[in-house]
């Protein structure tokens, strides 16, 4: 019993995450044309080339060869939490987007809160640690503060020459 309760949150968990970085890509970086990378990156061009085929839908499409190799590769044992969370946040994807979300016009605000949802992923998933989160989200702060120093500083010499 404590197994199949232990097998039960962590689905939930999964759920959460998927729940999460789902509503991050469609609310805060698909409106904004922010691209992403790997199999949702490649499901976002395709949908911008063919609009009639949805994210999720693709993301699945495209994973399939993916998921047959690594059970032939690994097994499937492995692979059950992955397909599941995989094929949870194709369809939150798919769904989020019939749901017509308040504008998040700004760019960079964007970038902050899909970051964070995307961080809160990663967190409910286990795929990291708190610490590696924060960690990153103050190198990209930091990142950030340099790029805007480095814009501040060449539109100064720029309306310095005019």
């Amino acid at each position: 019993m404590a197994s199949m309760k232990k097998t039960v949150f962590s689905f939930l968990i999964i759920t959460l995450g998927s729940a999460c970085y789902s509503l991050g890509f469609v609310w805060c970086y698909a409106p904004n044309a922010i691209a992403f990378g790997g199999v949702t990156g490649v499901g976002q061009i395709v949908n911008y080339l063919i609009p009639a085929f949805p994210v999720g839908v693709t993301v699945i499409v495209l994973n399939v060869p993916l998921f047959l190799l690594g059970w032939k590769l690994l097994g499937g044992g492995t692979l059950i939490s992955s397909l599941y969370a995989m094929f949870l946040s194709s369809v939150f994807t798919d769904l989020f987007c019939l749901y017509d979300w308040p504008p998040m016009d700004e760019p960079l605000m964007a970038c902050i809160f899909g970051g964070v949802l995307m961080g809160l992923s990663r967190l409910y998933v286990g795929v990291h640690y708190p610490t590696d989160v924060l960690v990153g989200a103050v190198i990209g702060a930091l990142c950030a503060w340099v790029a805007w120093k480095a814009y501040q500083i060449y539109e100064d010499r720029r309306n310095s020459v005019y």
